[in-house]
Order: structure tokens, then C-alpha cells, then sequence
């Protein structure tokens, strides 16, 4: 490449491989001015910009555990969940069942509530032309007055029931620890057996 001093415009031909791809300083051998020389521009040393490819912005794939993410999401939102409503359930359940048994309570007939009141001591039977009379004793063992609640009577032969009853007896009151016998007809009653039965009807 071709130079020229600044000061005393002298001419000088330089290599370009003495400047280099960044130039340098070059000395007058006339006048002795030095100044910084410049690289030619289309030396093979000078820097060619290298004009960088847009970068493309790939979609991330997804992850492979993504799926498991949301499964263990999914899971921790779906237990307590469940848990929640079998506490509700159970709470409820309770709640139904403490109800119902409020409402047993004020449906108990005054039969059951009274037999376990009344005992039963002894029974007795006899036969007569058309029938049975069986006596049954009763007991009152509460300090309030009570009265004699409907009855079964099972009529047995070798532990096989053959005839079962009810039988609701009058309307007949027990003083507290008062003992009283009631007579009951058994009328068609079978001609050969060997127990009869008497109990609270249920």
C-alpha cells in the first residue's frame, strides 16, 4: 500500500503485511515525522465483521417429567380432598346416627320401655275341656307404677315350636314391687306338647 507523510507529503510504499491487520506507526525516513498508519481496508488483515445468523428461538420441549409434575400436583390437590370429605361423611354419618337414635328413643313404645321394668317369674299352665289357662306371675321392680306390656307365647314339643301368639293382656297396673298373676286362655292350642313360653313382645 502507498503511505504519505503529513508533513512533508513524502510517499512511501508499505507492505501490508509491515502493518499488520491493525496498523501501526510509521516513521518518515525524511523528515523523521512518525504517525499512526491505518491498515488498508481491503487487506487481508483487516477485521471483517462476521455478521451473526438470528438466533432461533426454539420451543422448549417438554420436559419428561412434566407429566409426573402435574400428577404429583394432582395428587397432593386430590387427598386432602378426599380426606375431607370422609371426615364429612363420617361427621355426618354420626350426626344420622345419634338422630336416629334420638328418634328410636322417642319412638320406644311404652311395651319395651316397660319391659324392662316388669319381670317375668313364673309360669304355670293347666288344661281345661276346650283350652289351656296359663298363668303367668309378674313382678314390678321400679319404685313407679307400671303396667304389663303386650306378651309372645311360644307353644314347644322336644325344643320345635308348634304354635306362636301374641297376646295383649288388659290394661293392668303394678304398684312399685307389687306381684301379680295374670290368666291367659290359650284356646286351639295343640293337644300334645311339653313347653310353653311366655316373653315381652319385641
Amino acid at each position: 500500500m502507498i503511505v504519505k507523510c503529513n508533513a512533508c507529503s513524502m510517499r512511501y510504499y508499505l507492505d501490508d503485511d509491515v502493518l499488520g491487520s491493525k496498523g501501526g506507526y510509521v516513521r518518515c525516513s525524511s523528515c523523521k515525522h512518525v504517525w499512526y498508519q491505518n491498515p488498508p481496508a481491503l487487506s487481508p488483515y483487516t477485521p471483517i465483521p462476521v455478521v451473526q445468523a438470528p438466533l432461533m428461538m426454539h420451543p422448549k420441549l417438554a420436559h419428561r417429567s412434566q407429566p409426573i409434575r402435574f400428577f404429583w400436583i394432582g395428587f397432593t390437590i386430590l387427598i386432602p380432598l378426599c380426606l375431607g370429605c370422609t371426615l364429612f361423611m363420617l361427621y355426618q354419618k354420626n350426626l344420622l346416627l345419634s338422630s336416629l337414635q334420638g328418634w328410636s328413643g322417642l319412638l320406644k313404645t311404652k311395651e319395651s320401655y316397660e319391659e324392662e321394668k316388669i319381670q317375668i317369674q313364673n309360669v304355670v299352665y293347666r288344661y281345661t275341656e276346650n283350652s289351656i289357662i296359663c298363668k303367668v306371675d309378674f313382678i314390678n321392680v321400679t319404685k313407679e307404677l307400671r303396667y304389663i306390656p303386650a306378651l309372645f307365647i311360644h307353644i314347644q314339643k322336644e325344643g320345635k315350636t308348634l304354635k306362636k301368639m301374641k297376646y295383649v293382656p288388659p290394661k293392668t297396673p303394678l304398684l312399685p314391687g307389687e306381684e301379680k298373676a295374670l290368666y291367659i286362655e290359650l284356646k286351639q292350642a295343640p293337644t300334645s306338647f311339653s313347653k310353653i313360653s311366655v316373653g315381652f313382645f319385641p
